[in-house]
C-alpha cells in the first residue's frame, strides 16, 4: 500500500467522522424549540459538506468501512431539518 493511499485513508476517516458529528448535532438541535432549529440549519451545511466528500473520495479510492459507515449515517442525521420542514408543511 502506498503512502498517499495510506494518507487518504486517514483524511476520509476523519472527514467521515466531522460529517457524522457534524450530522448528530444538527439533528439534536433541530428537535429543541426555539432558535435553535436556525443554528441546525446553519450546521446542516457543513455537515452536508463533509459526508458529500467523505462519500467522493471513498468511492474514488476504493476505501471500505468495516462495520460502519459514518459519511452516510452524517448525511442522514443533517437532513433532520428539512425532513421536518417537509412533515409540518404538509401535517398544517
Amino acid at each position: 500500500m502506498s503512502a498517499y493511499l495510506c494518507a487518504m485513508e486517514k483524511i476520509v476517516r476523519v472527514l467521515g467522522w466531522a460529517g457524522f458529528a457534524c450530522g448528530a448535532i444538527t439533528a439534536v438541535f433541530a428537535t429543541m424549540p426555539g432558535r435553535w432549529g436556525l443554528i441546525a440549519m446553519f450546521i446542516m451545511l457543513p455537515g452536508f459538506l463533509l459526508s458529500s466528500a467523505y462519500v467522493l473520495l471513498s468511492t474514488r479510492y476504493r476505501i471500505e468501512s468495516k462495520f460502519f459507515n459514518p459519511g452516510y449515517a452524517g448525511m442522514i442525521l443533517s437532513s433532520v431539518p428539512l425532513m421536518l420542514i417537509i412533515y409540518f408543511m404538509l401535517t398544517k
